[in-house]
């Protein structure tokens, strides 16, 4: 029996390392402005409701580690006495795989920061989802953080049998039409209980945490600020932007799928990748405005290694689209078909960049699963593969014709395997004001 109880507090004490050892790649976003919490460790923050307010929709970002390495994380005692401490530490035999993997850790703070915006009055879109909980596509905002401290102690039967957990973070509000961080926030919490409710008090403690953030006034102050700042003037579209409903004639390949791919690129940007495809031989192409972003350059990289410059002609962050530029004529395109002409069960390619450059024009096929038809967008459902690189990039039928541009996949972490989505063709050219060109 003790033998079996020193297993259950080895695995709650690995657990609550690899807790502390989770970390993303991704480099922090530069301060706007910053406040300090009014709460004190222990305490259990009164979020502010905001239903009233009508603010846009938030989402989730990413929870980063900024523990260091070598950072006591977990005390463990037997009466007295420690007898062991953990420590964030590379290679530490028995935690190689949860230092490599925080998907985990991502999804609890996901639903936490969800759960406690929804209960404050705030509006939500968790992306995983088809359409969102709201009419708009994209959230607004984007909350995220940084890990600045965690502590834990476990305490033996011999000790009082319970769990002592202290969490501090530093949130960032991201601002995802002003393209920057309007808020930014640290808060520090304490949460006790015993050995066996553990991950209770995990999830208590960083719930506190985020409801620290959202019990401070200076949060909605700098959210009411950047919704009443000026954004960028719209850019129209010029009489060139047209779109064909034509097979083009492309030269070097009597397969219609190698011709397609030959209109498709990488997109690069600062934070990584994802892909493109051009509409017209005049340069035009489309995306998705997640890849894009608020940039109004991005670099094009085609397989051989040329590299261009293309200008964001225009942006629909609600729809998740983005029309690019690139200077020069001839280029490879690719014509459009309509959800009048597909049908579920039929065959569908998916072409792009998945997880690396050098993997641009990587062709998938499947079948469109499903049309899923929402408030402001049709999604065209598939199984073709789908991976991080893929979005921007487009779904095409047998004959090379794209039927949607490639936006988002639902995570098979979570359970969904071969659930891919494509924004129509009809609302591309709907929601961009395309026009039809002349030669047609």
């Amino acid at each position: 029996m003790k033998l079996f109880r020193f297993f259950n507090i080895l695995a709650l004490s690995i657990l609550m390392a690899w807790m502390s050892s989770c970390a993303t790649t991704s480099s922090s976003l530069p301060v706007i402005e910053s406040q300090v919490t009014g709460n004190q460790p222990g305490e259990t923050p009164q979020p502010i409701n905001v239903s009233s307010k009508n603010f846009p929709p938030f989402g989730f970002a990413k929870i980063r580690s900024g523990v260091t390495l070598g950072t006591p994380i977990v005390e463990i005692y037997d009466g007295l006495f420690r007898i062991k401490k953990l420590t964030v530490t590379e290679g530490q035999p028995g935690l190689e795989q949860y230092q490599t993997d925080s998907e985990r850790n991502q999804q609890m703070c996901q639903k936490i920061v969800l759960e406690e915006l929804s209960k404050a009055g705030y509006k939500v879109n968790d992306q995983s989802s088809v359409f969102g909980s709201s009419t708009s596509y994209i959230p607004r905002y984007l909350i995220g953080a940084t890990t600045l401290k965690k502590e834990g102690k476990i305490y033996l039967p011999k000790a009082g049998n319970k769990v002592e957990l202290l969490r501090e973070y530093e949130w960032e509000v991201f601002d995802n039409e002003l393209n920057k961080v309007i808020y930014k926030s640290r808060t520090n919490n304490y949460s006790t209980g015993t050995i066996e409710g553990g991950i209770s008090t995990i999830t208590e403690v960083i719930r506190n945490c985020f409801r620290d953030l959202l019990s401070q006034p200076w949060l909605i102050e700098a959210i009411e600020k950047s919704i009443n700042l000026p954004k960028k003037a719209k850019v129209e579209i010029p009489a060139t932007a047209t779109y064909s409903s034509k097979n083009p004639p492309i030269e070097g390949s009597k397969d219609a799928i190698q011709k397609a791919s030959k209109a498709v690129f990488a997109i690069k940007i600062a934070k990584g990748h994802g892909s493109g495809f051009f509409i017209n031989p005049h340069g035009y192409a489309l995306s998705n405005y997640h890849v894009v972003k608020n940039n109004t350059t991005v670099k094009v990289i085609f397989p051989d290694g040329k590299e261009i410059e293309a200008s964001v002609v225009k942006i629909i962050p609600e729809n998740d689209l983005a029309l690019l530029k690139l200077p020069g004529d001839d280029y490879p395109y690719l014509p459009l078909s309509w959800l009048d002409n597909i049908a579920v069960g039929q065959d569908v390619y998916a072409i792009g960049t998945p997880v690396d450059i050098l993997l641009s024009r990587s062709v998938t096929k499947g079948i469109i699963s499903a049309i899923r038809r929402g408030k402001s967008l049709t999604l065209i459902q598939t199984d073709a593969s789908v991976n991080p690189g893929n979005s921007g990039g487009p779904l095409i039928d047998a004959s090379g014709k794209v039927v949607g541009v490639i936006t988002l996949r639902l995570s098979p972490s979570e359970g969904y395997v071969g659930v891919g989505f494509a924004i129509s063709s009809d609302d591309i050219v709907k929601n961009l004001h395309l026009k039809k060109a002349e030669t047609e």
